[in-house]
Parts: structure tokens; sequence; C-alpha cells
């Protein structure tokens, strides 16, 4: 590339087509492993981090058994919409309304909602949800469980323990 005068005043520009032609290309592969290596080192940063699910019946698992919740007599699974616990949630809400229509102070089902809802609020959950098994003829008056697995680092937040009250581990 070059200029040159062609009348003593005007400059005439002389490009040497390769030349350009590989600047463009160079330029464009420049641009794409640019964009590459930055989505390579973002992602990680931008990608959620998600514990197995092996691992969150595990977390849960010893922290259910200081609760009786002794794995070889209870079966578990992993909600991962929290089915259960909009269930649940439902039927406190009722009986807290039930409480505060029949006049009486509402000790349980209210803070209790206002507890959980903290210790979940923010985070990405799972509840493993346990179920008594029973041989066929017996019968159990507490048996369903419940623990809330923060399903990034697998820390339990909350449970809700055989007999219905939930507890939060420090």
């Amino acid at each position: 590339m070059g200029f040159r005068s062609t009348n003593g005043n005007a400059f005439q520009l002389e490009v040497d087509c390769e030349y350009v032609e590989g600047n463009v290309v160079m330029l464009q592969l420049t641009w794409l492993y640019t964009a590459i290596l930055f989505s390579a080192l973002a992602y990680p940063v931008c990608a959620v981090a998600q514990i197995s699910e092996h691992a969150a019946t595990e977390s849960a698992d010893m922290v259910m058994a200081r609760y009786g919740v002794v794995p070889p007599l209870w079966t578990s699974y992993i909600d991962h919409d929290l089915d259960r616990w909009q269930y649940i949630k439902a039927l406190w809400q009722k009986r807290s309304a039930t409480e505060k229509q029949l006049g009486r102070e509402d000790t349980d089902f209210g803070p209790w909602l206002i507890k959980m809802e903290s210790a979940l609020a923010g985070r990405r959950v799972w509840a493993v949800v346990y179920k008594l098994t029973l041989p066929a003829g017996e019968r159990a008056f507490h048996q369903n469980a419940m623990a809330f697995i923060d399903a990034d680092t697998g820390v339990v937040l909350a449970l809700i323990e055989p007999e219905g009250y939930p507890r939060f581990p420090k």
C-alpha cells in the first residue's frame, strides 16, 4: 500500500488487494477467537453450579437421622418443583387463617411460615421428601418428613420433621 502523486497536488491511494484481504481475514479471525475466549472464560461465572441429586439426598439423610428419619426405614425422592412444600404451605396458611377466625393467636403456623419462607428466600431449593415404609397392615401417625436443600451448595436450609414441626439446622 502506498501513496503516489498524480498531478503534484492530488494523491492517489494504491492498494495491494492481497494485503487488505489478508488483514480483513486476520481481523475477522481475531474477533472470532476473542469472542470464543471471552465466552469460555465467562461460562463458569454465568453457569449455575448445581449439586447432584445423590449429594442432596446424602446431605438431607445426615440431618434427618438426628430426628429419627433413618433411610432404611424411609423412602425418599427429590422434589425439584417443591410441589409437596406448596401443599404443606397451603395447609399451614389455612390453619393460620382458622386460628385467626376463631379469635386465637396463631402461635404455630403463621410464625412457621415466616421462618420457612425467609430460610428459602433467594435460593434455588430442592426438597427431599421422605415417606415411612411400613409393612402391610401397619399404620403410623407421622409418616412424612421433608428436608430443604440449597441446590447450589448442598446445605440443608430447613426441614419438617415427622411430627410436622419445622427445624432450621445451623
